[in-house]
């Protein structure tokens, strides 16, 4: 996150315009890689979940959310998400990081409800849960409830989370991302999914998934523990929920969790849940189509199996949507941005990308010919 100050100076990246998955600057039309933070997956300007949004907001633009205080659009919406993911209740929230808090608060609170002191919660690095005080605690950047585990193989993961869960009578979760990403994409296997979810089963600690980054499409699926045949505690969905277009967030909760918090359920906020947000997630979810995943990632493979024949990348993978590339040669994002694409690698050795459902020909054609021009070492 960076600090805006007011200033006269210009500097960066002025943006004019936005479409699909063109960005217009004073640099020139930039090829978008990560759609906009890897959430416009249905690229920008999208008229149909803009028209979905203006209805909702034109018919109701404010839901307090009480307990008795409903709407057919959020009923549905509650409705899809919990019967997609086997949940029963859901707490709304604005971003992806409030959305995480909101899971913490859940998993506090039924805790707190069986009188139980499990106020620990583990948590792996390198990660990412969000920006706020309490989530930079679970990357060891703030004190906090996080116990932080440091990922190396597998193996000697599960042994460290394994020892904490028999040695320790506090902690009440393990919370973990869908899909890893600070530190370049580097998925878990379905083993270690496996694995954890027994080990969480056998000494009664919820399971807490970060579907921020993953869910609702950029893996596969709406709900990415589908593919990991997990069945979670808490999920936090955020991000592409909406399609980007409106802030929306949530964490859902099994009937177990929510039957306990449901008469005592406090925490909340001004837009929850918010309107248009509804709106534009009940658009996403009839836009979704996994046989586009499929189709999206077949053609990213092909690229970059292009580029490692080249000698322009050593590897890569591809999971749904992202493709992750490890470089030949290091770049920054300024030699990104003069071969006209943003979203600039954060990790100089390392490039990810995240392709919008709605990339065409026209967009691999110009993904591939700038790729080919940023890489290449003259």
């Amino acid at each position: 996150m960076e600090l805006n100050l007011r200033t006269d100076e210009t500097f960066n990246i002025e943006v004019s315009k936005t479409e699909r998955y063109w960005v217009h600057t004073n640099h020139g039309k930039l090829l978008d890689t990560i759609c906009g933070s890897m959430t416009y997956i249905y690229g920008y300007s999208n008229d149909y979940i803009l028209d979905k949004m203006y209805k909702q907001q034109r018919q109701i633009a404010y839901l307090d959310f009480k307990h008795n205080e409903i709407c057919e659009s959020s009923n549905q919406l509650t409705k899809l998400l919990c019967d997609e993911g086997q949940f029963e209740g859901i707490g709304y929230a604005v971003s992806g990081s409030d959305g995480v808090e909101c899971a913490i608060a859940m998993n506090n609170q039924y805790w707190k409800e069986l009188k139980q002191n499990k106020t620990k919660i583990i948590s792996f690095t390198p990660g990412y849960h969000g920006a706020t005080f309490l989530n930079r605690s679970f990357r060891n950047e703030e004190l906090g409830p996080a116990i932080v585990v440091e990922r190396t193989t597998e193996k000697n993961t599960l042994e460290k989370v394994e020892y904490l869960l028999t040695n320790r009578n506090d902690i009440g979760a393990v919370i973990m991302e869908s899909i890893p990403w600070s530190n370049g994409i580097n998925p878990w296997s379905k083993d270690w999914w496996h694995a954890i979810r027994e080990l969480t089963n056998k000494h009664n600690v919820n399971l807490i998934i970060d579907d921020v980054m993953g869910g609702m499409g950029k893996l596969g699926h709406k709900f990415s523990h589908k593919q990991y045949d997990v069945e979670p505690d808490i999920v936090v969905l955020g991000k592409s929920l909406t399609g980007g277009y409106a802030p929306l967030s949530c964490a859902c909760a099994v009937k177990r969790i929510s039957d306990v918090i449901s008469n005592n359920w406090a925490y909340g906020h001004t837009w929850q849940p918010n309107m248009a947000g509804v709106g534009a997630a009940l658009a996403v979810w009839d836009l979704f189509d996994s046989s586009a995943v499929i189709a999206v990632s077949k053609r990213m493979e092909s690229i970059a199996s292009s580029l490692l024949d080249r000698d322009l990348i050593v590897d890569y993978s591809t999971i749904g949507l992202i493709t992750s590339m490890k470089l030949t040669n290091p770049i920054t994002s300024d030699t990104y941005l003069k071969n006209g694409l943003t979203g600039g690698p954060s990790i100089k050795h390392s490039i990810t990308i995240c392709t919008p459902l709605i990339a065409d020909d026209e967009y691999f054609a110009e993904l591939e010919s700038r790729l080919v021009s940023c890489l290449t070492v003259i």
